[in-house]
């Protein structure tokens, strides 16, 4: 199936699958797209395959991050002079003013400088990501598939009005290197949509306390697994119960 996309407010609006079908699958990664999980890259790609059409929204200034990180990545990658790891030192010491050379001829240079010295607030995002959404039609079933900061930007979109389920993973209930942050959770015990969580037990963001310590939407189901974060060594035989779970809470 083809990738297709058209420009909207702020990006692109990414979709596999045709747009014609009333029932699409939103998807909100991580605040940076390296550290998307290539485990639910494959479950994207499993929905996908069971019809439903996924959608992506790329804002601009992801747009110019990605290109950066790749550009950077080819043109840093060997030297032809040094030893592979005086470079790798180099590499890490100069990878800031590198990048900001690299990145002068880009014709979003100085958005994008703008865009990191001001950064938008993440209510400014879900802002964004409402236009996005209202622009696939009134008449659309939306769920949103989300991890990470993903899956908290889709929390505060669940009085979307054609927002029907929230799956999220790892949500950021408290982030491992700062105070507690009433606004990462003091919304969801007002959620009203169905609002499924798979947590890792081992999650550096919210762990098992997590039911004992936010008090939660009764349309929130939160589902503990043998991961961390990243979802990276979950085990093959939990991953299968987690998709067969995604199914029927989507069916029902």
């Amino acid at each position: 199936m083809n990738l297709s996309s058209r420009a909207v407010a702020g990006g692109h609006l990414y979709h596999l699958g045709s747009l014609a079908n009333k029932q699409l699958l939103f998807f909100l990664g991580r605040s940076s797209h390296q550290k998307n999980s290539a485990q639910l890259q494959g479950l994207m790609d499993t929905l996908q395959a069971q019809g439903y059409t996924l959608v992506w929204f790329e804002s601009k200034r992801t747009a110019t991050e990605r290109w950066l990180t790749q550009t950077y990545e080819d043109t840093t990658r060997h030297s032809l002079w040094l030893s592979s790891k005086t470079w790798s030192v180099l590499r890490k010491l100069f990878k800031k003013p590198i990048k900001a050379l690299l990145l002068l001829p880009h014709p979003s240079r100085w958005f994008y400088f703008w865009q990191v010295l001001r950064p938008h607030s993440i209510e400014k995002q879900v802002q964004k990501l409402r236009k996005v959404l209202a622009s696939l039609g009134p008449e659309k079933n939306i769920h949103v598939l989300a991890h990470s900061a993903g899956a908290r930007m889709a929390s505060l979109l669940a009085d979307a009005p054609t927002v029907q389920k929230i799956i999220g993973f790892g949500y950021p209930f408290k982030h491992p290197d700062k105070p507690e942050e009433k606004e990462r959770t003091q919304h969801l015990a007002h959620v009203k949509k169905p609002f499924l969580i798979f947590q890792g037990l081992d999650d550096e963001y919210g762990g098992q306390e997590v039911p004992h310590k936010y008090p939660l939407s009764p349309t929130i189901e939160l589902s503990f697994l043998h991961t961390n974060h990243d979802y990276e060594n979950i085990a093959h035989s939990e991953w299968v119960q987690v998709c067969a779970r995604i199914n029927a809470f989507l069916s029902h």
